[in-house]
């Protein structure tokens, strides 16, 4: 479906939801090429940002978040995404964080004559402040710096090619600061077989039977009660998940597909082991203990 049509759609969900215009903004990479800037896209996925206090559900935790699972709204995204072959994330704000949005947007006409909220690349700044700052404070986990490093050189290019300098030092600058936090992450080698250690993603204890997941393929080898252990959960992998008892991965952070999948279904989850799949195999009986972080062989 063509991306107004797909806005046009979400629109009319976000309008069912009470969230009407005023209450959210379109914003990263399909928010920008809208506006005409040549950044690079993940194909089929909108990130709109939403009053905190315009949720119409109760929010457990988490920045990005999605509806929750076996709710009316679930129903409703799963039946967005089936209708446009599109999903969103739903990124929260504070109301203060939401004001101050005030002059980072455009009113962009949709084909039913509708304005929404569309952000401007300089009001992305203030968002990567603040990931950056939860990325050392709270774990969001290092690939997260790597996964923004990626889209701020990306938007530097674009800036760039429209002649757009003012905005184009802003984020080059937004940029050193990332590259200064990433030398300072050091790589785990696996040294404890018995034991490791990684980002409470969501909170909880479960024992239970490791199987270890590389693709997709693979997902079918997993039973009710098996922990998961995999390098990085993606949407696909996902839906194919049978009722587990808990995930544990190499990579990722607070925001990645593990940990907001993790919290929708109520498992305990460790992220960014960096060493899960090296050190646990099939097979293997596990303690997860999502409060301390910790895997632990039994």
């Amino acid at each position: 479906m063509e991306l107004k049509r797909v806005l046009v759609e979400l629109e009319k969900l976000l309008q069912n939801w009470r969230i009407n215009t005023s209450g959210w903004i379109l914003v990263s990479q399909y928010a920008y090429r809208l506006l005409g800037y040549d950044v690079k896209l993940r194909k089929g996925h909108l990130n709109v940002l939403v009053r905190k206090n315009k949720i119409p559900w109760k929010i457990k935790e988490g920045i990005e978040i999605h509806p929750p699972r076996k709710t009316k709204y679930r129903a409703e995204f799963e039946k967005f995404i089936d209708k446009t072959g599109f999903d969103f994330d739903i990124n929260l704000a504070t109301d203060k964080e939401f004001t101050a949005k005030e002059g980072f947007y455009v009113l962009y006409k949709l084909p039913n004559s509708t304005e929404i909220r569309v952000q401007k690349p300089s009001g992305a700044i203030k968002e990567f402040e603040k990931l950056l700052s939860l990325s050392t404070k709270e774990g969001l986990g290092t690939e997260r710096l790597n996964k923004d490093i990626f889209y701020i050189k990306d938007m530097i290019l674009a800036l760039s090619k429209k002649g757009e300098e003012d905005t184009t030092k802003l984020f080059q600058r937004l940029l050193k600061k990332y590259l200064t936090v990433k030398k300072k992450h050091i790589t785990v080698k696996p040294t404890d077989t018995d034991s490791i250690a990684g980002i409470v993603a969501s909170k909880g204890k479960a024992n239970g039977r490791i199987i270890v997941v590389y693709d997709i393929k693979d997902a079918k080898l997993i039973k009710d009660g098996d922990i998961l252990v995999t390098k990085m959960t993606s949407p696909i992998l996902t839906l194919l998940l049978p009722k587990i008892s808990a995930i544990v991965t190499d990579k990722g952070g607070m925001l990645s597909h593990a940990a907001i999948l993790a919290r929708e279904i109520g498992v305990p989850c460790i992220v960014g082991t960096q060493v899960a799949t090296k050190v646990l195999k099939d097979g293997d009986l596990v303690e997860v203990d999502a409060y301390r972080g910790i895997v632990r062989k039994i």
